[in-house]
């Protein structure tokens, strides 16, 4: 069990002790103190032994306060505490079954909602996850662009950054191929004409 590690003192207080000197509140709040320690009772000779009884008193009841506070409070805290919240927005229904509802909504959702036509952008419409591509796409592209890029190098180097531009992710790796393209051209000009 744990000690009362400090001494309560009431402002009722102050009228039993004004008729004291220094000395004799010196003596009786140095005797309070030890009482409330050690529960030793202090040998006094001046008037503050009058006074002593009635604090002492006080202590007591402080004391056995605590005490039964802190044994309510072992007791509880055997109980296991308070049991864990569940947040519900309708009846009985925690928060992660609301959010694994809207999911297999929103899924539900994609599957009927209709494609647009080719050609005519929707607001609004799905956009289709990006799926990166092999060497056999980007090499038939870029054959019909007939631009010289090598497929090999551009599917290694974008898979070395995971398919990523800069910090987002890539989205068109045609428009890329073509942005290859035009960095190649502007490099061959270059080196036709080092003064650019």
């Amino acid at each position: 069990m744990a000690e009362l590690a400090y001494l309560q003192l009431y402002y009722s207080y102050l009228d039993a002790i004004k008729p004291l000197g220094d000395a004799e509140r010196g003596r009786l709040f140095t005797a309070l103190l030890e009482y409330g320690k050690t529960g030793a009772e202090p040998e006094l000779g001046g008037n503050e032994r009058f006074i002593f009884p009635m604090m002492q008193g006080q202590i007591d009841r402080d004391k056995e306060a605590y005490e039964k506070r802190c044994q309510t409070n072992s007791e509880n805290g055997s109980l296991g505490g308070r049991p864990k919240k569940t947040y519900c927005f309708s009846e009985n229904q925690p928060l992660f079954e609301k959010a694994k509802k809207a999911k297999e909504k929103e899924k539900e959702k994609e599957k009927n909602t209709p494609l647009p036509p080719k050609g005519e952008p929707v607001e609004n419409a799905p956009k289709k996850k990006f799926v990166p591509p092999s060497v056999d796409e980007v090499r038939l592209y870029c054959d019909g662009r007939n631009n010289g890029i090598d497929a090999e190098n551009f599917v290694d180097f974008y898979s070395s950054k995971n398919w990523m531009v800069g910090k987002n992710k890539m989205s068109d790796w045609k428009a890329c191929v073509r942005t290859w393209e035009k960095n190649r051209r502007s490099v061959d000009k270059r080196e036709e004409w080092p003064d650019l």
